[in-house]
């Protein structure tokens, strides 16, 4: 029977809480009360938790059933956060080391803070956020399977290979990251089918995709994931699926990517660091499509969001937004104060290819300008600073074309855009032509 058309009866919610379900049964009970059916989750609830307290999201997001009949789980989160300290304080092998051999380090509870560290670091510190991942899996290997299962283990194993796969394409391992992913799914193929975690893989892969250049590929992944969240009823998952799509195709259909921007960021909980990127890229693909003004509009009243979510991401894409907007807009001067700042940022920290949007977007705007010779020079000191970073040839090729263009007074109005492109699609393949 399909886990769509299962409805768990109080005898099979009762034998489900005491461990006694067949594994046939379990999977489909487990699978169906994971699509969210609030009547199946009420009765094992009940069954499980006479006291009524709320374990709900547990339920759905893990299926930790026996957990939650053995009234542990508020207890492990708070034995779990007064541990936690003495981990994280650790080396990582350290770490790993007392995970596998001190019981009170490998339990649910223990896990479920390490893959929130990785979330965390993923986006400023993606090298340390690669250990903190290698911890979780660590943990789930080394779970009790008296108290978690095999099928639950499963389940955490997958959501922790994700968070690999994630945190290594973030670093930049982009062949890493498949092979931590295709575990991931490997793993989540024999757990309880956990529709969450199945839509935060594909969530991923097509981050991946994405940054392989393959964007329409990428757009086109996600709309499993999208289903899944509306089959979930999920608003504030499939707001991120579809501002994660706008974000992706945006480059190739900005009128589409407004549009999927307008729809996501409905969804998104009010000030939130979601909702923020929402209205970015509003505003965004609103300059894009040619209404400097209109982008104005659409991100003035959201302006405090930066301030408090400021971190080297967000200070990037303001001035990022701030420039593209003056562009649009003619004022040259202005555009380029605020890509001089940008060059400056992404400089300081190291993000490689946003230094060189940034520094080709500042030689466009000095050429408008009709400072060639400036423009020039920023393409010429950049260049070998891209052949040591081993990019792609066609981006090597496409830069100097690009540089003796200018030199020769015969570049075309589209010459810079096409260059960007050419980065996007071909930044991560590294091997020369």
């Amino acid at each position: 029977m399909a886990a769509s058309q299962f409805h768990v009866s109080k005898e099979v919610a009762e034998r489900l809480v005491s461990g006694k379900l067949s594994r046939r049964l379990r999977q489909s009970a487990v699978r169906h009360i994971l699509t969210g059916c609030v009547r199946c989750m009420d009765l094992v609830r009940e069954c499980a938790s006479p006291s009524s307290l709320d374990y709900s999201a547990v339920l759905r997001r893990l299926g930790l059933s026996f957990v939650v009949a053995e009234g542990r789980v508020q207890e492990e989160r708070k034995y779990a956060t007064q541990l936690w300290p003495e981990l994280e304080r650790q080396p990582p092998e350290v770490r790993v080391y007392m995970s596998k051999h001190l019981p009170e380090f490998r339990t649910w509870g223990i896990y479920e803070i390490t893959l929130e560290k990785v979330k965390t670091l993923s986006r400023n510190d993606p090298l340390q956020a690669v250990d903190m991942a290698h911890l979780a899996i660590a943990i789930a290997e080394n779970i009790d399977l008296e108290l978690y299962t095999e099928e639950r283990q499963a389940d955490l194993l997958g959501a922790a290979y994700t968070a690999l796969g994630n945190s290594k394409r973030i670093a930049g391992d982009l062949e890493g990251a498949a092979s931590a992913l295709n575990l991931a799914e490997t793993w989540l193929n024999k757990g309880s089918g956990d529709p969450y975690e199945r839509a935060n893989l594909i969530s991923i892969r097509a981050s991946l995709t994405t940054d392989l250049g393959q964007l329409e590929d990428a757009a086109e992944m996600l709309f499993p994931a999208i289903r899944i969240a509306k089959r979930l009823q999920d608003e504030r998952l499939e707001g991120r699926l579809l501002l994660q799509q706008s974000s992706t195709i945006g480059f190739v259909d900005p009128v589409l990517a407004l549009g999927l921007a307008e729809r996501g960021v409905i969804f998104t909980e009010r000030e939130s660091p979601l909702e923020l990127t929402g209205r970015y890229l509003i505003s965004y693909w609103t300059n894009e499509v040619g209404d400097p003004e209109g982008a104005l509009s659409a991100i003035e009243p959201y302006r405090y969001l930066f301030a408090k979510f400021e971190d080297v991401y967000w200070t990037g894409r303001l001035l990022n937004l701030e420039a593209q907007i003056s562009r649009m807009e003619g004022q040259l001067d202005k555009s380029e104060f605020f890509f001089r700042r940008l060059v400056e940022h992404f400089a300081e920290a190291d993000f490689e290819f946003d230094l060189a949007l940034a520094s080709l977007d500042l030689a466009e705007v000095l050429a408008i300008q009709g400072k060639t010779a400036e423009s020039i020079k920023i393409l010429g000191e950049l260049y070998p600073v891209l052949q040591h970073w081993k990019l792609n040839g066609d981006i090597l090729r496409a830069w100097l074309t690009l540089k003796e263009a200018l030199r020769l007074q015969s570049i075309q109005d589209t010459s810079f855009r096409e260059l960007a492109m050419t980065l996007r699609r071909k930044w991560h393949r590294k091997e020369q032509a």
